[in-house]
């Protein structure tokens, strides 16, 4: 079984709340300065990765993110109904190369594999998170 998402990678501004209720989601969010249709990613650690980052125990590694949808509309799920989580774009990547392995290399990899290793850089990009988005 596949799981098809978009890579929506951002550059975060802070950890803000929507509201100042007490109790009120705090959302990872920022410039958006790339997204990337992986479409059917299939088994490995990179899926191994997409689903720890849902894991209610590991939300201070993975927050929730928010994104901008048409019309400036704030998306923080998925098509499948699954919060957005934020990922570190060095440990995305790593899961990316794991993923890729010595066999067959998926073609939508190689061009997600140099776009991240790029924005990995801290010398030319600070605070870059991963938001997969299934649909």
């Amino acid at each position: 079984m596949g799981y098809e998402i978009r890579l929506h990678i951002l550059e975060t501004y802070n950890f803000k709340p929507l509201a100042k209720k007490k109790g009120q989601q705090d959302y990872v969010h920022g410039r958006e300065i790339a997204m990337l249709n992986l479409c059917k990613i299939g088994e490995g650690s990179l899926m191994d990765l997409i689903t720890k980052s849902h894991d209610a125990k590991l939300l201070k590694k993975y927050p929730h993110a928010m994104l901008y949808g048409t019309n400036d509309k704030k998306m923080v799920k998925d098509c499948y109904d699954e919060d957005l989580h934020a990922i570190p774009v060095k440990e995305f990547l790593q899961a990316l190369k794991e993923n890729m392995g010595d066999g067959e290399v998926y073609r939508r990899f190689i061009s997600a594999k140099a776009l991240l290793e790029t924005l990995a850089d801290e010398t030319l990009y600070e605070n870059i998170v991963v938001v997969p988005y299934g649909y």
